[in-house]
């Protein structure tokens, strides 16, 4: 059976949180970093949790039906 994507539309987005930090607003649905789908939140979790050991990243999102992609570089 095909499966879709996982995506994961954020509410409650609290201000001056990491999702605010990377322009992530309330009701973007976000469905991959880095390319990668995301099977579950906690990949999610996860993924935000070390990033401040990495270097780059992407996530790619519908906002208001639209697809895009939002890229980041961390110094």
């Amino acid at each position: 059976p095909s499966h879709d994507t996982m995506c994961f539309k954020m509410t409650e987005v609290v201000a001056g949180s990491i999702y605010t930090q990377l322009n992530i607003q309330e009701n973007d649905i976000v469905c991959s970093i880095n390319g990668r789908k995301i099977d579950n939140l906690n990949e999610l979790m996860s993924l935000l949790g070390r990033i401040k050991e990495i270097d780059s990243m992407q996530i790619g999102l519908k906002r208001n039906g639209m697809q895009e992609n939002l890229e980041y570089s961390f110094e």
